[in-house]
């Protein structure tokens, strides 16, 4: 029999009444749309229909395949830190996140477009990484870290300044002065003042 709550209490009944909720219904509900695990070694293509997640990582450092989430709008954390080779990451309707360290991504292009909430922080690193695209809108947090390359544009280092700078975040940390990464222009290096003004420190070519 499933279990209903009323407001006050909890039975485990065949049959529930107008606003009691069915505990089991639910529990179902959130892990059909829910994911928490490891991505395991694959030569294929990996698509993983999920609305939410808690942790995303890979336990291999083989992954031959792209992995994409069509679908999914939050997630704690996506960490592929050990992986030499992590794919294609395709996450287009993805609106909030923790933790995001997909190292050796093969993006040329990696679009967080939709992206609205970022409140901790991550690592963007792949050697075809020319750009990663952010909302002007984005919202951030005080003590927000981030570090991406290596072969960023101008326009893509001047724009994550920006979004930094206008927000008035506190004690941020900025990390872009991998090897191949565009210098900021000098609108950008008037965001970079902003930034330390704020408490935060930015590392740039």
């Amino acid at each position: 029999m499933p279990t209903f709550i009323k407001p006050g209490f909890w039975r485990t009944v065949k049959k529930g009444y107008k606003d009691w909720l069915n505990l089991d219904q639910l529990i179902t509900k959130i892990s059909n749309n829910s994911f928490q695990g490891i991505i395991v070694q694959t030569e294929d293509d990996v698509v993983i229909d999920v609305t939410h997640a808690m942790n995303i990582t890979s336990n291999t450092s083989y992954i031959n395949g792209n992995i994409s989430f069509p679908n999914l709008i939050s997630v704690e954390r996506i960490s592929f830190i050990d992986s030499n080779r992590t794919p294609y990451l395709y996450l287009p309707k993805l609106q909030s996140i923790k933790y995001f360290q997909p190292n050796n991504i093969q993006n040329t292009v990696l679009d967080l477009s939709s992206l609205k909430y970022f409140m901790g922080g991550g690592e963007l690193v792949g050697n075809n990484l020319e750009n990663v695209i952010f909302s002007s809108d984005l919202i951030l947090v005080n003590n927000f870290f981030f570090s991406a390359g290596s072969k960023l544009s101008q326009s893509c280092v001047d724009n994550i300044l920006h979004i930094v700078a206008t927000g008035g975040y506190l004690n941020t940390e900025i990390n872009l002065n991998y090897e191949n990464n565009a210098a900021p222009s000098a609108q950008g290096l008037l965001d970079v003042d902003i930034i330390i003004a704020n408490g935060g420190s930015v590392n740039h070519n």
